[in-house]
């Protein structure tokens, strides 16, 4: 049996990740100097064990995306059993007050 995998510090890496979209989303920011050095000074090169490291966290990556977009199908379909059930019930209402005495409808039937 194959041992699952272990990718330290994922969760700091993908948080890091989508902080880093999100600033870049400011034009003012992505467009800067010190972030295009940030990103590109001093080049490293991965050894075979990084490279295999960076192999292994693309494809959870994928993974995830896939488990996300099935997720959000998922969700759609069930918001659109739930608009349905939800037009069928209000039909209900409309129809069962429409037998309701007037009384009822306006506040009535008080102590």
């Amino acid at each position: 049996m194959e041992q699952p995998i272990k990718l330290w510090r994922e969760k700091q890496r993908v948080s890091l990740r989508a902080f880093i979209r999100q600033l870049l989303e400011d034009k003012q920011v992505a467009s800067s100097q010190a972030v295009a050095a940030f990103l590109t000074k001093d080049p490293i090169t991965l050894n075979e064990e990084e490279q295999l490291d960076v192999d292994r966290r693309r494809a959870m990556d994928g993974i995830r995306l896939e488990e996300q977009r099935k997720f959000y199908e998922v969700a759609r379909q069930r918001a659109r059993e739930l608009d349905v059930y939800m037009e069928s019930f209000r039909k209900d209402i409309v129809e069962s007050s429409m037998f309701l005495p007037r009384t009822f409808l306006q506040g009535g039937l008080r102590n």
